[in-house]
Order: C-alpha cells, then structure tokens, then sequence
C-alpha cells in the first residue's frame, strides 16, 4: 500500500487455520503485551520504512526496487516490496492512558509482544496461500533476526505468536484487511449491532438527519442546544419575539455583540419549564460523506432553509438607442434568473478566526468569542453561529441583511474569497489566521536584533472550514459514543520523536469541551487524554424536522405575476398553474384559461384589456 492508504486506514490480521475462520493477530486488553491470535480483534496501523543502501532503488516512498530487469524483454514488470513497521496506535483503545503507539516487537523469550520500547520488527509481507479468493500473507522479520529474516509463527497450543526459522517448513499466514470497526461516527440511520442509541433515527443512507445531541454520562438529560439572546432571530428575518431568551448559567456577560447565539448545553431537569420552550433538534448536513470515507464529516445547522432550483421571469426596464428618433427610449424586457438548490441556515463554527490569533488583538480580533468568566474557560474558543449557505461543495458565509428570496445564481459570486470554504477534501479545519513569524527590534546595547513579538499571519489557501466537524468514536468495538473532533495537531511528539501526524485519526487534536458552563475548543490533546477528562463524550438520539422550503416559504425572486401587453397577444409572468381570466373594456370575456408556464402568451384581438388571474388583483394591459 502506498503512505496515504497507510495513514488513512487501519487493519485486521485474520489468521489461517485449518478449521477456523474467526481467530485474529491480537492483544487481550491495555494492561497486556503479548501477541496471539484470539476471536477477539485489535486495530494495527501500517508505516511504511525507508530502507537505504544496497540495491535498493526508490521512487516512492518506502518502496524497494528488487531482483533482475532489463529493458530487452517488452513488458518485463520490476518487482518491488515495501517494508512496515506495524503498531497499534493511539485511539484504539488497547492502550489504556498511554500516549505512545505500540510496535510489535521481539520480547527477551523470541515471542512477539506489542511495545513503545525496544526494535520494531520490520515486515515484508509475501502472499503465501490463496483460500476462497482471499489471499493470506506471511509476515517476513527482516529486524530481529540474527542473519537472515526470521518469520511470525503462532503456536497453536499456546496461540502466542513467536520468532520463527525460515527454514521451518509451516508457515503462518494471514488475510489481512480493512479493520471492520469505523474510526469515526457515521450519521447514516444503523446501529452496527451496537448499544443503542437513545432511539433508532434515519433510514441507513447517507443523507441529512435531524438530530439531538445529548452528553453521554447524561444520557436523555442534557442536550446541545442553541444559547441565544432574547428576540434575535435570523439576521435577514429581524427580531423575533416568540424565540426565548438564554439568561441563566449561559455566560452572557459582557458580550457586545448582542446578535452572537453560541453553542449551549441544557439540562433539561434543572431548568425544566423555561427549558420546554427550546429546540434541541440540528440540522446534520453532510460535508464530506461518501463512499466507503473512513472519516464522514458534517456540519450543524439550525433554522435551515431549503432552496429548490428553479427559473424566475423578471421584468425589468432597459434603454436602448432609437437611431430614428436619434433618442434613449426605454422598453420592457424580461430577464430570465436562475436559482440553484441550497440549504441556507445558521451553522455551528469553531470561531478561532473570528478570535484571531492566541488571544492576540489582530483582525479579525473579536473578543466576544473567547470563553469569559468561567473558571478555566478564559481565553478559550466557543463555539457560536454563523450564518451560511451549503451549495454544492463550498459553504459560503452570508453578511449582512440578505433576504432568502434574493438569492440567484449570480449571487455567489459576489462573495469574497475569505467567506467562501472549500467541503470537497476530507480535511480537518485549518485556521487561515496562524502564528507565522517574529518580528525583530534592533538593541544597541547587545549590538544585535532582538526577537519582539509574533506577528500572526492569514493565508487564504488554508481551509478555514470551521464549520465542520468530526465525531470520532470512543470505543468502536462495543458502542457508538463519540468525541466531537474540529481541529488536528499536525506534529506530534510520540515515541521519541516528533512526527506528522495522518489527516483521518490524528493522535492528537482539539475537542468540543464543557469548561465550568461554557462549551469551548479544548487545547491541542492527544485522543486517550480526550477519552479520560479532557473532553466530552456524546451520543444522538432522533431530533424534530424543522426546516421550511423557502420557495414555499416566501415569494421568489420577483415572482409576483406580472403583465405585459404585446403585438397581438400579452404575456404572463409568474402565473403556472393559475387560471387566468381576460375581459375587454365593455366588460366582455374575450379568454379564460388555466397557464401551465411560468412564461405564457396568449393571442388577444387589439385593444385595451383587463387581466384577472387567481389571488391577484386585475391588471390592465395594451395590446398593439
């Protein structure tokens, strides 16, 4: 496999055996070390080893070039092999509070055992049997023998997998494969066999979902809910006053910008009646789910709005040069407008670039995003709302009053590169504004430039998705619990040495975290640290549909009927699936019909006319 498969997916060894099916390379639990095979299965990670010197000759990464080739035979494929280092990482739940992946290893009696210390065995894996169209690998130590490569054997008494000669005639083998159990929580409707959730949602695709979110060690009890100020609707729907105010324990305090709603949790036995009058129902939309992705992404939204594709008659005015009259002369003309599909709404954001940089007062600095008056909390990052459209593979951030009804195709492109974020890379938010470097102070009396300060820097081919999440599952093999994932570290110090760490199961990362009252962004933690106290642990349970099909909703864009005489005949707008009614100036009907068009001509005699369609008042028209 190549270094992003290896990075991106972890696998299972399936044993070989005569009689059984079911037996796995394994370790029994965190507190053990040893080898085996076993019904039960362990998640082991591949890392590709450079091996330099001798005839190896690479040209990709971990991959060797070996034995004979010669351009005069046509068609004559160079062989090649690639060496792993295989461990189970951080995150698999084998490895109790350990901070520090597991290698396999040869331990001081020639068996294999699973360490952060000693040699790691370096594995060539040969296809060595064929069963049911499966193909089983032996695994080839080119490390801890003392000349040659020595194999992993399995001792069928003991199941402990052990140093054995390549001279000896068995050899073990495995299938090995994708690990069954998924890293990350996919919102598709299935409960895997698992303990359930509080009840079954979704019809198992992988579509939008409404869904509440309620903290696992309070399971029914305390929900993800919107915390709002009184009366604040959507921006471009003003004030609403049916909507409650969020006043006690939500950490308003000295907040300027009254219109901000952030991210709460609400317990709903403590704050019972005020609490009955709140939604806690999201929006789930899918940001990156496709396929067989081993890291589903989402977003969520609340209020959504959903826009239908459709084509809008506009008429408007226009000048155009009369070269007869050698004058402007203004005339009607209709506009065709077209509007894509979209889903308008407000979405939860990680807001570190609305904060700027560490807390530094650089734009776009805004205060009232860090996590204030709560112990512990301060200068942290909240989570709040922003107001956004998901079309296609881009979200766009809305500013300003924009009426739902206003927007077209053209729209979109009127939005600026720093409010438009790419969804179609399986990626973790990436902040545009960063720490990048330092500025320098000249000091006479040390003679030399002294290091002053950081200047933060932003960069607009950072994602800056921050408006889409994670949920990274905490014990894949029993349940379906998760940690709400938003940012990866992307150097971690692990066995030794610092590494970069894989875009899909980072080791450590940033975590939704319910800080003394405030929800916020935990600092960078590695995964078991998360799992133990540094992080909170959710679950979903079936949440109420409360979007609204704007085009239903409201009128579309200038969709109002509109009449407009013409050369023997007039044209309406707008008007599909309406009767429409014609009568002359004496009163008489001259034409009445249903209109299956939004766009429809109908042949009149000339003359002035009255146009009546259904639920409009009459209009009259000329007709030349």
């Amino acid at each position: 496999i190549d270094s992003l498969t290896a990075q991106t997916y972890t696998y299972e060894f399936n044993y070989l055996h005569k009689y059984k099916d079911d037996d796995y390379l394994s370790v029994k639990s965190a507190g053990d070390s040893s080898l085996i095979v076993s019904e039960g299965k362990s998640m082991f990670k591949l890392d590709l080893i450079n091996i330099y010197g001798g005839n190896s000759i690479y040209y990709e990464v971990g991959v060797e070039k070996y034995g004979y080739n010669t351009d005069k035979v046509d068609g004559l494929a160079q062989l090649k092999r690639v060496r792993y280092a295989i461990k189970i990482p951080v995150g698999s739940g084998l490895i109790g509070s350990a901070t520090d992946s597991r290698y396999i290893v040869v331990d001081k009696e020639d068996r294999y055992a699973v360490s952060p210390y000693g040699a790691w065995g370096a594995f060539y894996l040969k296809t060595n049997n064929t069963k049911n169209n499966t193909d089983y690998y032996s695994m080839l130590d080119m490390n801890s023998g003392s000349t040659r490569f020595v194999k992993v054997g399995i001792d069928d008494n003991s199941l402990w997998a052990y140093k054995q000669s390549p001279d000896e005639t068995r050899t073990s083998a495995f299938a090995i494969t994708k690990y069954s159990e998924p890293l990350y929580r996919r919102f598709d409707g299935a409960d895997y066999g698992k303990k359930p959730v509080a009840e079954p949602y979704g019809d198992e695709t992988d579509s939008p979902v409404w869904l509440k979110f309620t903290k696992y060690n309070n399971l029914g009890n305390e929900f993800l809910f919107e915390n709002s100020p009184k009366g604040v609707g959507n921006n471009y729907q003003g004030v609403d006053e049916t909507r409650p105010a969020t006043t006690e324990n939500d950490y308003r305090q000295d907040i300027k910008d009254k219109s901000i709603s952030f991210l709460g949790l609400y317990n709903i036995n403590q704050f019972e009646e005020r609490g009955k009058d709140f939604s806690y129902s999201f929006y789930v939309d899918t940001a990156y789910v496709r396929g067989e992705t081993p890291m589903p992404q989402y977003m969520l939204a609340v209020r959504p709005e959903f826009v239908e594709s459709d084509t809008i008659f506009k008429l408007t005015k226009d000048s155009l040069w009369d070269s007869r009259g050698q004058s402007w002369v203004e005339k009607s003309k209709i506009d065709t407008i077209e509007r894509p599909s979209f889903t308008r709404a407000f979405w939860v954001f990680n807001a570190q670039d609305s904060i700027g940089v560490g807390g530094v007062n650089y734009a776009p600095h805004n205060a009232d995003y860090q996590g204030k008056f709560a112990y512990g909390a301060e200068k942290t990052t909240r989570l709040a709302f922003v107001d956004g459209i998901h079309y296609g593979d881009t979200f766009y951030v809305v500013r300003g009053q924009v009426e739902t009804s206003d927007i077209d195709s053209a729209f979109f492109w009127t939005i600026p590169a720093q409010d438009k974020h790419y969804l179609g890379a399986n990626t973790h938010y990436d902040p545009r504004w960063y720490q990048d470097s330092w500025t320098y102070e000249w000091n006479n009396s040390q003679r030399q430039y002294v290091r002053k300060a950081n200047v933060p820097a932003y960069n607009l081919d950072r994602n800056g998705k921050s408006m889409v999440f994670q949920f990274r599952l905490v014990d894949p093999a029993n349940d379906r619990r998760f940690l709400i994932e938003s940012q990866r570290e992307k150097h971690y110090y692990e066995n030794g040495s610092t590494s970069a760490q894989p875009e899909i199961a980072p080791l450590s990362g940033k975590w939704v975290k319910y800080q003394n009252g405030v929800l916020v962004i935990s600092d960078y933690i590695n995964v078991i640290e998360a799992r133990q106290n540094g992080a909170e642990i959710f679950d979903v349970t079936k949440g109420e549909e409360k979007g609204a099909v704007a085009n239903e909703k409201k009128p579309a864009v200038s969709s109002s009927v509109q009449v407009i005489g013409g050369t023997g005949a007039v044209t309406i707008l707008n008007a599909g699936g309406k009767k429409v009614a014609i009568s002359n100036i004496l009163g008489q009907t001259v034409a009445s019909q249903s209109v299956s068009s939004d766009n429809a001509t109908i042949a009149l005699p000339k003359g002035i006319v009255v146009v009546a369609v259904d639920g409009e008042a009459a209009v009259k028209a000329i007709v030349k």
